[in-house]
């Protein structure tokens, strides 16, 4: 019995554990289900709220309206000029049908009616099978593409479907990023709801990038296999769907064998899904690649001029820029798009630039025999159109040629100093017409002590006026200036007032240097255009006109697409511009220019520019009607021997187009501008001692804004007795038979002995004081110094002193502690023995 009450109890105890064990079971179980769905429900709400965030951050941005909607045949753009009463006034346009490449224009844009069967059948075989199945996206493999690339065995996405691709090559975006994919997903999904597959299909196969720059399958079946795409067979449309997958690694002709391995993958691919048999794969396979050797096409595309060819480049430009599409996009809606773009061209302009550079401009050979290249652009400085351009010297054989007005950015050399320097320097008060630099060396440098920068003459002048210095290009004077403005200030001046956009400002490379900004040694150099159409703020009172080749696009349904109006802007005064222009008047009448004679005719200014190797010639003038820039250089850069051949190039131009436009001939002067005489060794007042100077009359009239000119009178002339047979007398010569003559109080310190053309005449203290130099090469003080002072390339200098005499030396330390204002510079007055009074005369 009490084993038997026994065991029941124990029964009861282990029922009563597997309940309690059930139940917490149950309770675990409720507990992590309830867990379960709460992260679910949280994940759920986290996608959700991603979703929402998606969708507002990557809304499409692929501009609809811009995909060329094409049924059975699609239109070129017709191009519109208008007539003038002046350039801002347009009073009405008519279509140009007698200009290069405007007649009957062949689209290389296919229809899907158009596309080969076997085409469309190869692409979704090896790009995206499931292309009939998704909206867009192919979740399966876009899910195995991110784990991989989240488990971190391919940084690489893959998984593009055909629709995500066209969403790249629309947009021309290409980075491997995460952000880039979602955005790319989402444009697809737009896509999708606004398209259908055959839409999708089309405009993905005319935009398929293949080898050599080719877009679309109508311009690859035409550039490789000679043949529309009508005519493509099985074979060689499965090579267009190889090549479209890296078209430098499967290129047709350089690389044959992975051409053919990538093809025959497709065919494979296709014969699985079910497109082709087993007979016909086995017969493709077996084709040679077929690639002709010459493009051989029954049509040959009407070659447009080349205003026509920039007027499209700058559309294709504009479209991208404004739609967020690729440029392979806004090309197609160019060319196959039925757009009306109405152009800015001045037809007889454009005639006369492109006739004389087909066959009349001659530029300077090699010593291999070959030509070098030449571009020029005529811009009104009004209004920024631009009235003719000619893109490369000879007969234009193509289109879309490069264009070296344009496109081609080359080291402007010394045409970039009145954007850089002078310019900003004006506007900012840094200088006048009067301001006077030393022309010496700024800096030594490396062990040698190597004089930097050095001038194309070769020749270090002394002191040296603005107008001198702008006239005849001397690069020491550039440079103090730039060192004055400040390279920062120069540069920002530049680049925002007058959008010299080429300057670089990145941490690696930049262009806020003396060498790029008083130089014009760039990184990358400017386009022509760009640099001509600063100028317009000299030619135009001191407004930036942007330049424009075209007014406005419109589509086929009467949008406007685009429109460039003129933004005109006030980015120095006009009084400042005018001076700028006086300057550059300069290099035209005693400058680096004298070989230009239009001036005899018309008023003109201009610049010129030579790089340090003389690998590019430069000339940008302009009238008070007409900007023009010219450009020469060998394509494969190397030196140009001789003159500046940009000089005839546009003065032989300019002289038929002023002829012809017979336009203003006298550039506007401000009222608020005024004429005054000053020294050009102070750029002060003149006083009696500048007309005792040796080298006669230092008397110079510039332009200045009123109250702005001179007022201090010149401090720079010293008097001083000279022997008539020669030298500066010192205290021991006598006085009778003496003259007077004035020298220039300037203080030089130089590591070596430089060249200095006016050390001649440079004062140095009292000669009365300093020992007599024996040397007859040398200044009267130059024994005394610690260091070199400069001399000029003579035997005899003016300041040497007068042998009568000899007296023993003062040491260097002795001079310097007796007579310090001996060491100070020749802007400080109190060193005069007689007052230099103004000279009314």
């Amino acid at each position: 019995m009490i084993f038997s009450r026994n065991g029941k109890d124990e029964k009861r105890k282990k029922r009563k554990e597997k309940r309690e064990m059930r139940e917490k079971t149950k309770s675990f179980r409720r507990f992590f289900l309830g867990a379960i769905c709460i992260l679910l429900l949280l994940f759920a709400i986290l996608v959700t709220a991603l979703g929402v965030w998606a969708e507002r951050t990557f809304a499409s941005g692929v501009s609809l309206d811009l995909l060329a909607h094409v049924e059975e045949s699609t239109a070129p753009p017709v191009f519109y000029q208008f007539h003038f009463t002046d350039r801002a006034n347009r009073i009405g346009t008519e279509e140009m049908i007698d200009q290069p490449g405007v007649a009957e224009t062949k689209s290389n844009y296919l229809s899907y009616s158009e596309i080969p069967d076997n085409m469309i059948r190869a692409v979704v075989a090896i790009e995206d099978k499931r292309f009939f199945d998704h909206r867009g996206v192919d979740w399966y493999r876009t899910a195995a593409a991110g784990l991989n690339y989240v488990l971190g065995f391919s940084k690489r996405f893959g998984a593009s479907t055909i629709t995500q691709q066209l969403v790249k090559n629309l947009t021309g975006e290409n980075e491997i990023t995460v952000h880039r994919k979602l955005q790319e997903v989402f444009f697809a999904r737009d896509l999708e709801r606004n398209l259908d597959k055959t839409e999708i299909l089309e405009r993905y196969l005319n935009l398929l990038p293949l080898s050599d720059g080719c877009v679309g399958i109508a311009v690859g079946a035409e550039h490789f296999f000679g043949k529309s795409a009508a005519e493509l067979t099985l074979s060689e449309c499965a090579t267009l769907a190889a090549i479209t997958n890296n078209p430098s690694y499967y290129h047709p002709t350089k690389y044959p064998d992975h051409t053919i391995e990538r093809r025959n993958l497709i065919l494979s691919e296709m014969q699985k899904q079910g497109y082709i048999s087993e007979e016909t794969y086995q017969t493709a396979v077996s084709e040679p690649l077929g690639i002709v050797e010459k493009q051989k096409t029954a049509y040959t595309e009407p070659i447009r001029s080349w205003y026509l060819d920039m007027v499209v480049d700058d559309v294709v430009t504009d479209l991208a820029a404004q739609y967020g599409i690729s440029r392979a996009a806004a090309s197609q809606k160019v060319l196959a798009g039925g757009l009306r773009i109405d152009v800015a061209m001045d037809e007889d302009i454009q005639k006369e630039v492109e006739n004389y550079y087909r066959a009349a401009v001659q530029m300077p050979k090699n010593e291999k025999g070959e030509s070098a290249q030449s571009a020029l652009i005529v811009i009104d400085p009004k209004t920024g159109d631009i009235l003719g351009v000619a893109g490369a010297v000879g007969e234009k054989t193509a289109n879309r040629l490069q264009n070296f007005a344009t496109q081609t950015k080359r080291a402007p050399g010394s045409v970039i100093k009145p954007l850089t320097v002078y310019g900003p320097a004006l506007e900012s008060g840094v200088i006048t017409w009067a301001s006077v630099y030393d022309d010496v060396p700024v800096e030594f440098k490396g062990a040698s002590n190597r004089a930097w920068p050095r001038n194309a003459s070769g020749v270090y002048r002394g002191l040296t006026t603005i107008p001198y210095a702008v006239a005849h290009s001397v690069n020491t004077v550039a440079v103090r200036v730039l060192q004055d403005v400040g390279a920062e200030n120069a540069f920002r001046f530049a680049k925002d007032r007058f959008h010299v956009d080429s300057l670089l400002e990145g941490e690696e490379m930049n262009d806020t240097n003396s060498a790029a900004l008083a130089l014009g040694q760039m990184h990358y150099g400017v386009t022509l255009r760009e640099i001509t159409t600063a100028y317009t703020v000299f030619a135009d009172g001191g407004v930036y006109h942007p330049y424009r080749s075209y007014y406005r696009v419109v589509d086929a349904n009467g949008k406007i697409l685009l429109s460039r109006e003129d933004g005109a802007e006030q980015v120095m005064s006009e009084e400042n511009a005018a001076i700028m222009t006086k300057l550059l008047q300069g290099v035209i009448q005693h400058g680096t220019s004298t070989s230009v004679s239009l001036d005899k005719i018309c008023e003109c200014a201009g610049k010129t520019g030579t790089t340090s190797e003389h690998n590019d010639r430069w000339f940008i003038g302009y009238t008070p009607d007409l900007i023009c820039g010219v450009w020469c250089g060998f394509e494969y850069p190397e030196p140009i021997k001789g003159s500046n051949p940009c000089l005839s190039v546009w003065n032989t131009v300019m002289h038929r187009l002023v002829t012809m436009r017979q336009g203003q001939t006298i550039f506007r002067v401000p009222q608020n501008l005024i004429q005054c005489a000053y020294c050009k060794d102070s750029g002060c007042r003149v006083g009696s001692f500048c007309a005792m100077d040796p080298r006669g009359s230092r008397n110079e009239t510039g332009w200045f804004v009123s109250g702005t000119e001179p007022t201090a009178v010149c401090d720079c002339h010293v008097p001083v007795s000279v022997n008539p047979s020669g030298g500066v007398c010192g205290a021991d010569c006598p006085v009778g038979d003496s003259k007077r003559a004035a020298l220039i109080r300037v203080v030089r310190h130089f590591p070596v002995q430089v060249t200095v053309s006016d050390a001649q005449y440079v004062w140095r203290g009292d000669p009365k004081i300093i020992a007599t130099n024996p040397n007859s090469a040398e200044a009267y003080f130059e024994a005394s110094l610690p260091d070199y002072c400069g001399r000029s390339a003579t035997q005899t200098p003016y300041n040497r002193s007068c042998r009568g005499h000899t007296i023993e030396y003062l040491t260097p330390w002795d001079i310097e502690r007796l007579f310090p204002k001996f060491f100070f510079s020749h802007s400080d007055s109190n060193f005069e023995e007689e007052p230099n009074e103004v000279d009314e005369e």
